[in-house]
């Protein structure tokens, strides 16, 4: 396919009352083509989303705001996102927003050029694996909470200088390999 976006997709869940501690709402999309999709899931006290895209210009935009359960204050919550995109100029954006014993889990890859990341994260727990493969990519990220882990690997010509903001516990490890790096 050629030319813009040529499909918008939108999915937006929404939990009215915690849902039992073995329940999970998940998302999975798979597609081949010029795309954009956007994932919101909201309430609940799981959640997981899983975009896989071939294709270039590709969107993958999700939020995710989960709360952990009333019922049972010794559970605790999930939020994942796994996003792969294969191809150039595509762009993945995901927000994860929680209260106090939510794990946020983010896994991001991209592999071809002129592609854009940005990842934020707010909650108790905090980790993300950010992976980009091929020229000109660049990364943001931002994770705000009491533990925070990142793996950031690039590899490629033309890669940015870093951008990463992170309070609270700050475990790093972060790669690039390219060109003069």
């Amino acid at each position: 396919m050629t030319g813009p976006a040529s499909l918008l997709l939108l999915i937006v869940g929404q939990v009215a009352a915690p849902a039992p501690s073995s329940a999970q709402q998940s998302v999975q999309i798979d597609q081949v083509g010029d795309a954009a999709v956007t994932a919101t899931h909201r309430g609940g006290s799981r959640g997981a989303v899983r975009i896989d895209q071939d294709g270039d210009r590709n969107m993958a935009d999700v939020a995710q705001m989960i709360a952990p359960p009333a019922y049972r204050p010794d559970d605790t919550a999930e939020a994942s996102v796994a996003i792969y995109q294969r191809g150039s100029g595509n762009a993945a954006s995901v927000r994860q927003f929680g209260m106090q014993g939510l794990m946020n889990e983010a896994i991001l890859s991209q592999d071809g050029s002129g592609n854009i990341m940005r990842l934020e994260q707010s909650g108790a727990g905090n980790r993300a694996e950010l992976e980009q493969t091929g020229d000109g990519n660049a990364m943001d990220a931002r994770q705000i909470g009491d533990g925070n882990v990142l793996r950031w690997a690039q590899t490629g010509s033309g890669l940015p200088d870093l951008g990463i903001t992170q309070t609270g516990g700050q475990t790093m490890a972060i790669s690039q390999t390219g060109p003069g790096r």
